[in-house]
């Protein structure tokens, strides 16, 4: 059932997908067939949640993000912009992805990350 979400004009959703409460999916976004969402996700622009996949609570999907088919995504999760997921990804996670460079850690040790380098 869907409760307070937002789907926008241009967003493509398969068959077969559940949605919960307060799901925001942002247009030119893909949702594939028999995917679950849990409640207060984002999934961005562009991005693609290709079949089969389950999504936890409380997550962010950045713009033109991959997730691949079949996953598990806990809750808490940041996926950047551009990501490739192609692993189940545990609760509490991010996931970034800058050129070559490929960043998958706990929230926790991300926002360590960050204070070392001045970002945050």
């Amino acid at each position: 059932m869907l409760f307070r979400s937002f789907i926008m004009d241009g967003a493509n959703i398969q068959p077969y997908v559940e949605i919960q409460d307060n799901v925001f999916i942002w247009s030119g976004s893909t949702v594939c067939h028999h995917v679950k969402i849990g409640s207060n996700v984002w999934i961005t622009a562009g991005a693609t949640i290709a079949g089969g996949t389950c999504i936890g609570s409380n997550v962010f999907i950045g713009a033109n993000a991959t997730i691949a088919s079949g996953l598990t995504l806990g809750s808490n999760i940041f996926i950047g912009a551009g990501s490739l997921v192609n692993t189940n990804l545990p609760s509490n996670s991010v996931v970034v992805s800058k050129g070559s460079e490929h960043l998958e850690v706990s929230a926790d040790t991300f926002v360590k990350y960050l204070e070392l380098k001045g970002n945050y």
